[in-house]
Parts: C-alpha cells; sequence; structure tokens
C-alpha cells in the first residue's frame, strides 16, 4: 500500500529475526531482535504497544499511557487482544504472526490508525469487521477514506483446513471462500477479510493484498512449515 508521509508501516522478515518473546527460551534474542529492528527504522520501540493475542475478536484503543505496554515483556502487553487502534503520533502498533494474517489500516483524513491479528479464529469471529466499525465509532473515521493492507500470510494454496474450519465459515457466511480441491479444502484467508472490508465500507481500490504466502516464502516465519514459536512483526505508526 502506498502510505503517505504521514505514516510508517512496515512487515519484518526472517532476516530481521524472532520477534516474539512470549517463549522464555526466546525472551532475550526476541528483545535483542525487536530493539535491532526498531533503531534500524528509526522507531522508539519503547514507544511500541504489543498485545497478547488470544484468536479473540477483543479490540484495544490505545492510549498515551500505553506506550511501551509489551514492547520488552510479554506480561505488560495488552491481554487478550487482537486488534489495537490509535490516533496517536509516535506510538507503534504491533502485532505477531507466522501464518495469520496481518491488517494495517490508515485514515488518512482522521489520522487513525490500526493493526489486526486475524488467524482463521479471528477471521470467522468476524475481528476486522468489527475493527472497522470500532475505528470509525472511536475516531469519527469514514469507511471510504480507509486503506488497508492485507500482509504476509498462509495462501489459499497452502492454507489446508478441516470441518471445523469449514462448519464456522458457514455459520458467518463465509462459505464461498472455502476452496475444495482433489479431495481436499483449503480456505482463502485473504479474500475473506478483503470481503469483510469492502462489505463494511472499504473501497475496493483501498485494500492491497500483498499475495505473499508465508508458508512458501522463505522470507517469514511460518508455524505450519517451521513448527516453532518464531513469529515475524507487522507494525503501523503515524509520525
Amino acid at each position: 500500500m502506498d502510505w503517505d508521509e504521514h505514516v510508517v508501516a512496515y512487515f519484518s522478515t526472517v532476516k530481521d529475526g524472532n520477534i516474539s518473546i512470549k517463549e522464555s527460551l526466546s525472551k532475550a534474542s526476541g528483545v535483542g531482535n525487536r530493539q535491532t529492528f526498531f533503531a534500524l527504522n528509526k522507531i522508539d520501540l519503547m514507544r511500541g504497544v504489543f498485545c497478547q493475542q488470544t484468536h479473540s475478536d477483543n479490540i484495544y484503543v490505545v492510549e498515551e499511557s500505553d506506550a511501551g505496554r509489551g514492547s520488552v515483556s510479554f506480561e505488560t502487553g495488552i491481554p487478550d487482544t487482537d486488534a489495537l487502534l490509535t490516533n496517536i503520533p509516535g506510538i507503534t502498533l504491533n502485532i505477531l504472526v507466522a501464518d495469520c494474517v496481518p491488517i494495517l489500516l490508515y485514515d488518512p483524513v482522521k489520522k487513525a490508525v490500526g493493526a489486526v491479528h486475524a488467524g482463521w479464529r479471528g477471521t470467522m469471529k468476524l475481528i476486522l469487521k468489527k475493527t472497522i466499525i470500532k475505528m470509525t465509532a472511536q475516531y469519527g473515521c469514514e469507511q471510504k477514506d480507509i486503506v488497508a493492507e492485507i500482509g504476509p500470510s498462509i495462501g489459499p494454496d497452502c492454507f489446508e483446513v478441516g470441518e471445523e474450519v469449514i462448519l464456522a465459515a458457514k455459520e458467518v457466511d463465509l462459505e464461498s471462500f472455502v476452496i475444495h480441491r482433489n479431495g481436499k479444502a483449503y480456505f482463502d484467508l485473504w479474500e475473506s477479510n478483503k470481503y469483510q472490508l469492502i462489505a463494511n465500507g472499504v473501497k475496493e481500490e483501498n485494500v492491497k493484498i500483498s499475495g505473499i504466502c508465508s508458508h512458501c516464502s522463505s522470507d517469514y516465519f511460518s508455524f505450519r512449515r517451521d513448527k516453532n514459536a518464531n513469529r515475524f512483526a507487522a507494525g503501523i505508526t503515524i509520525k
């Protein structure tokens, strides 16, 4: 997405190292990787905000007093939360992923930003739809002004799913994004989240799908491929 000069948005990669600090064995290296990555990108880590992601549909509005939460300690992150919103310059919203979908949001008119973590559970809970509704209510945003980027995550050719996902998709009218091929079922997380955006007033031309499959690309961590706790970050901040 062509973000304007008032915002910085990013997706870290494998070469930036594991950004997660949830696991005790990775905490020291994770903090060090964060410090290096943020310094290289001239972003203040201690004004970053991270959340304790639980595949929920919980949305948190970040205030000035939240600056630094979760930046160097998992325990201080925003609990039980999978989407962050703010309109405060200099605070960086971050989510961590390794196959789940990171979505970054920006309203250039109201100068508000959001970061959303949408795995299949969050997608079926319509977390992106709910975040758009919250963003408009909290900051007076108009949906037509919001731009969104659906970042690197497991693609529809690799995300094989079982009956649990298929049934969940039926319950929220997302069954059309289930793909049946060669006796197997796959789910399109990219298009199902794009659908949530457009169905809730975001212009199609304002939505970008990166098209990078984390499972296929060695540039990004993939839980299905690697079976470990490594994560990459997606973040956004108003300058």
